[in-house]
């Protein structure tokens, strides 16, 4: 019984911090870009939700692609010996 309160309070843990990262990249990398004077044709770079879905959705991509890198590396491996 134990065991399942800790991990949803791990859970619930893990999720605000996640939350909480994309909240401040939201917020500050479109300042960075305007601070920099960054003004391409559709501003795309100084809108919020534009660096959130980058920041959630390059490690999903990363972790959706681990089993090939994997065996790449094992591969790799196997002709160095």
């Amino acid at each position: 019984m134990w065991q399942i309160i800790i991990d949803l309070a791990i859970v619930a843990k893990c999720f605000g911090v996640a939350t909480s990262y994309l909240i401040v990249i939201g917020e500050l990398m479109p300042s960075v870009f305007e601070y920099f004077a960054w003004h391409g044709p559709h501003d795309i770079l100084l809108d919020r939700r534009t660096w959130i879905t980058l920041t959630a959705v390059f490690p999903i991509v990363q972790l959706a692609f681990l089993p090939v890198r994997v065996s790449l590396s094992l591969i790799h491996q196997s002709h160095i010996r």
